[in-house]
């Protein structure tokens, strides 16, 4: 029994209302912060993950108004969410996940800026949420390409290349950070 209000909704969501994607968008967000955040999961590519499967379903026409259209995103954000658990589970996230970084990376000219070099960006990679150290030893220490980096976490190119990008830069920002401060 889809109502007035969800089709309209729906509609301007398809067409990209800004509206319309801030009313789902805080749907999301109140679906995916209502159990306590779990290591490893970062809550803004599960948005993203959320929005590209509601847009999705809708696109098809999978949503048939049994539910209200707020019910079915909750539905769809609280499903993505206990996926991308079991995928960090499954994928067994740990702290190993670091070995061998510091021989990996790159060396300056001078063997002693190498030594600091090394400790710095040690330090940067313990101080990132595992997810992030997870995606970017994939990238850098295994050398995988995004699409197998897609296909070992269960997610699509795109995201891999979104999380890529934002690990990229909350290293950025630490590194800004510790240098700023003369924290090494």
């Amino acid at each position: 029994m889809e109502t007035c209000d969800d089709r309209q909704l729906i509609d301007d969501y398809l067409i990209g209302s800004e509206a319309s994607i801030g009313i789902v968008t805080r749907w999301i967000d109140a679906a995916l912060r209502s159990r306590a955040p779990r290591a490893g999961l970062d809550l803004e590519d599960l948005r993203q993950e959320v929005h590209a499967k509601v847009l999705a379903n809708l696109r098809d026409g999978r949503f048939d108004g049994r539910s209200a259209l707020r019910t079915y995103v909750h539905r769809i954000a609280m499903n993505t969410r206990i996926d991308a658990e079991r995928r960090n589970r499954r994928h067994g996230l740990r702290e190993e996940s670091l070995d061998g970084v510091e021989d990996r990376l790159p060396v300056d000219a001078s063997p002693e800026s190498a030594g600091e070099s090394r400790d710095l960006a040690l330090k940067m990679m313990k101080s990132l949420p595992e997810m992030d150290r997870l995606i970017l030893g994939l990238v850098f220490r295994e050398n995988l390409s995004y699409a197998e980096i897609a296909r070992r976490l269960g997610v699509g190119e795109s995201a891999v290349k979104t999380r890529v990008m934002r690990c990229k830069n909350r290293l950025l920002r630490r590194f800004g950070h510790l240098f700023r401060r003369g924290g090494r």
